[in-house]
């Protein structure tokens, strides 16, 4: 009982806290600029998967990248997606637009979250501003390379499933997942 006690203090405590410390407000910039910077970062990542992806029957990757999120994505915005997916030239402007507004909107994703951070740790950084970006464009970079990384991963046991089942290996090797 006295261990449920000093949960529920600690809980309460945690909670006055995140309160004081305009934790809402923190969460909200955080989640806003993440959503802001998702669909430039959606077309970048569409116009390096369709360079990577081969393309198939005469369709350029598009349809392929489509074909492999329509599971995860509402029926209704599936044909939009194809529409928009055909209009977009990879040389195309909104391209060339799309790569600074992602890096500048994701890096103010991660300056929300450095001084969300900075604010329930209880320090205050005296940074230049070219110093915060530069570790701002750092977790950016991370997480690009971790999201690329996943994805390269997820097409390496697509192609060794394959592998496997066409060189007859063992079922326990192809099910092992």
């Amino acid at each position: 009982m006295e261990s449920l006690r000093r949960f529920l203090r600690l809980l309460w405590r945690a909670l006055r806290h995140f309160q004081a410390d305009h934790g809402v407000n923190h969460a909200a910039a955080v989640a806003y600029f993440s959503l802001l910077s998702l669909p430039p970062f959606l077309l970048i990542a569409g116009r390096a998967l369709t360079l990577v992806l081969p393309a198939t029957d005469g369709t350029d990757g598009t349809d392929v990248i489509l074909s492999a999120l329509a599971p995860f994505l509402p029926i209704e915005i599936t044909p939009s997606l194809h529409a928009l997916g055909g209009n977009l030239r990879p040389q195309g402007a909104l391209v060339a637009f799309a790569v600074p507004v992602l890096l500048w909107v994701a890096s103010n994703a991660f300056s929300s979250l450095e001084v969300a951070v900075n604010v329930a740790f209880g320090t205050t950084p005296h940074r230049r501003f070219w110093l915060s970006r530069l570790k701002a464009f750092g977790g950016l970079s991370g997480g690009v390379l971790l999201l690329s990384g996943t994805v390269v991963a997820g097409h390496i046991a697509t192609w060794l499933d394959v592998y496997y089942a066409e060189t007859g290996a063992p079922p326990s090797r192809r099910e092992s997942r």
